[in-house]
C-alpha cells in the first residue's frame, strides 16, 4: 500500500501524514477527534505569531491541499492553563471535494514539538455538536512530565 503524501506544517515544512484519529463517532459520520506531534523550531507557540495569525497560517496550509475548494477561520483565541502553559484554540470551516467540514483545533508548543488535538465534524452536523466539540477541545492540556521518566524516540 503506498504511504499517503505528506502535509505541511506551520512552518511550511512536509511533515509525516496525520495520525489515525484517536476517537471515531459510531453514530455521526465524518465525527472525528485526534492529535498530531511534528518538531517545529520553536521555543512557544507565541513566538510564531498571535492566534489569529498561527489560524490563518493553518487556514492557508488548508487551502493548499488538494481538492480543498476554500477554507476560512471562523474563531481563534488564547488560553492559559493553571501550570502557565499557552494554547491557541482555532475553529475553521474547510469545504473540499471529500466534503464540507468544520474543525476545531487546539494548539501548544512545548519541547520544541508542536501538539495539534482537532475535533472535526461535517458542517451540517455542527450545530448539533458545537458544544460537545468545544469542551473536548477545552479538555485537551498537556502534561507535565517528572525530568525522571526518559522517552524513547
Amino acid at each position: 500500500m503506498p504511504r499517503p503524501p505528506p502535509h505541511n506544517d506551520l512552518e511550511g515544512r512536509d511533515a509525516p501524514p496525520p495520525s489515525p484519529p484517536l476517537v471515531k463517532s459510531g453514530s455521526t459520520r465524518g465525527y472525528y477527534a485526534g492529535v498530531a506531534v511534528d518538531p517545529v523550531k520553536l521555543d512557544s507557540l507565541e513566538s510564531f505569531g498571535s492566534p489569529k495569525f498561527v489560524g490563518d497560517r493553518v487556514v492557508s496550509v488548508e487551502r493548499s491541499k488538494d481538492g480543498v475548494l476554500s477554507a476560512d477561520l471562523v474563531d481563534s483565541g488564547r488560553v492559559q492553563s493553571e501550570d502557565g502553559d499557552v494554547y491557541y484554540q482555532i475553529s475553521y470551516i474547510n469545504e473540499s471535494t471529500h466534503g464540507n467540514n468544520h474543525y476545531i483545533s487546539r494548539i501548544a508548543v512545548r519541547d520544541q514539538k508542536l501538539y495539534v488535538f482537532t475535533v472535526q465534524c461535517k458542517v451540517k452536523d455542527y450545530d448539533a455538536l458545537s458544544s460537545e466539540m468545544a469542551n473536548m477541545a477545552d479538555s485537551f492540556f498537556l502534561k507535565k512530565v517528572p525530568s525522571s521518566v526518559k522517552f524513547r524516540d
